[in-house]
């Protein structure tokens, strides 16, 4: 039984969400691009700048080495602060109790023994042994069977050994939601070979990751447990400088994403026609996921599936201008980022994501709230789909 955690690297997470929304839509709209040309201009997917992570970048080449050394202890200290904070506020969630905070915890925890969230295929061994881990898991699993916001953060691989209770509990997650597409495209990147090119689609109304709901209850989980003071010196700096905002950053950590490039390899190229139904059902997918998404990354996944898969113009022509809508947003959402103002007005935030349903209207909300216009105007340019 491991009661303290091990040691280990933990990145600090110095990355606003706007900063993530930004590089899912640039993600996006590689992974809808033919292979040839997403491998041919891989460094279209850029390393979004962050001065954050680059403290040293104007500083005198003799002096720069300097300056290096105390940024990496100052990285050091928020990894090791982060990571002691994240220990503690899990045990706090645990003993308050209740299903979500359980799973909360749960992910808390992981993150700190493994040093990473991030879906890697590999799990470290100190997961398998961690009894405090497997306990949260399980009592959250049985506490919230009923509940899709539970099955949505159980929903990765905890452990090297995880591979029955993801099965099942994507099996439960599909029992609670049968419109739902989302647990049926998890369920799918387990199977060798895969039995399905669009698993779910006949049944399916919608994709929802509960995205609104995680953001809000791992923010209030946070903000009921603040770090002291000493933590907050350490932590609440850079894009992070309030709680709200660092929670949200690690409220981004735990969403699950399924493998999108399964449904766009699906759905391009010489795949349309090697199947009599193929293009019909992509198209289906295509508008279930541009018009029933909780998410921005599954809705520009969607669009990019219509632009390929439709074959009028003018069908080719509906999506792109949808997806013109919606780089105009994250255009103007990532204006925010370098507003301090909005990060520190966590009230407004929260009040949009608790009177929002999906991630695209929390972030209109948010910039109605400042003023700025969430449609754009008639001449202005994005890049479409080749």
């Amino acid at each position: 039984m491991i009661d303290s955690v091990p040691p280990r690297s933990s990145r600090f997470p110095g990355a606003h969400t706007v900063r993530q929304h930004v590089a899912f839509l640039v993600v996006a709209t590689m992974l809808a691009l033919p292979r040839a040309a997403a491998a041919q201009h891989p460094g279209d997917i850029p390393d979004w700048p962050d001065t954050a992570e680059a403290p040293c970048a104007n500083v005198d080449a003799s002096q720069r080495t300097t300056c290096e050394a105390r940024e990496a202890e100052r990285e050091a200290e928020r990894s090791r602060t982060s990571r002691d904070y994240h220990v503690w506020l899990a045990d706090r969630l645990a003993e308050d109790g209740g299903a979500r905070n359980l799973a909360i915890a749960a992910n808390l925890r992981a993150m700190s023994i493994s040093g990473t969230l991030y879906e890697t295929g590999e799990s470290l061994p100190e997961l398998d042994k961690d009894n405090r881990l497997a306990a949260w898991i399980e009592r959250a699993a049985r506490e919230g069977k009923e509940d899709p916001l539970v099955q949505a953060l159980l929903n990765r691989r905890f452990s090297a050994s995880d591979s029955a209770r993801l099965a099942a509990l994507r099996s439960q997650w599909a029992r609670l939601e049968p419109g739902n597409i989302a647990p049926a495209m998890f369920a799918a990147e387990s199977e060798q070979p895969r039995t399905s090119a669009l698993p779910g689609l006949d049944t399916a109304s919608r994709f929802d990751l509960h995205y609104n709901a995680l953001l809000l209850a791992v923010i209030e989980a946070f903000e009921r447990h603040p770090p002291g003071a000493d933590r907050t010196a350490v932590l609440l700096v850079g894009d992070v400088p309030t709680l709200h905002s660092y929670a949200a950053a690690m409220a981004m950590t735990m969403l699950q994403l399924p493998r999108f490039i399964d449904t766009i390899d699906a759905c391009r190229g010489d795949a349309l026609d090697s199947a009599p139904e193929r293009r019909t059902d992509c198209l289906q997918f295509g508008r279930l996921l541009a018009d029933d998404s909780d998410t921005l990354i599954a809705h520009m996944m969607g669009l990019a599936i219509l632009v390929r898969a439709s074959d009028t113009a003018c069908g080719r022509a509906a999506a792109e201008e949808r997806r013109r809508q919606a780089a105009w947003l994250m255009h103007r959402w990532q204006l925010l980022s370098d507003d301090p103002t909005v990060l520190a007005d966590g009230e407004a935030s929260r009040q949009a994501l608790a009177s929002t349903q999906d991630e695209m209207s929390y972030m209109r909300a948010i910039l109605r709230h400042h003023g700025i216009a969430t449609e754009p105007a008639r001449d202005w340019k994005h890049v479409p789909l080749p």
